[in-house]
């Protein structure tokens, strides 16, 4: 019973955090990352070189942008229209 509630309070969350609350996504991701999200994007690159790039899931896009200063055609899907 315990796990249940909890699991809907997450999905609830979740659910909020990429619809309604899309707007907070950035603030709540400084903090689950105490700060380094924005660093943890800057050492993405794959060292590929260039070439196409599909993020799934994509968010706000800051890793697509990024990766698109670094010469990188993207493509980024997602299924939260707000994102």
């Amino acid at each position: 019973m315990r796990h249940r509630l909890l699991d809907t309070l997450l999905q609830r969350f979740f659910d909020l955090l990429y619809t309604d609350l899309a707007w907070s996504y950035d603030i709540v991701a400084w903090l689950a990352s105490m700060g380094q999200w924005r660093t943890w994007i800057g050492l993405a690159d794959i060292g590929w070189g260039t070439g196409r790039l599909l993020e799934i899931g994509h968010g706000p896009g800051h890793l697509l942008a990024d990766m698109a200063s670094r010469g990188y055609a993207i493509t980024g899907l997602d299924p939260s229209p707000q994102m």
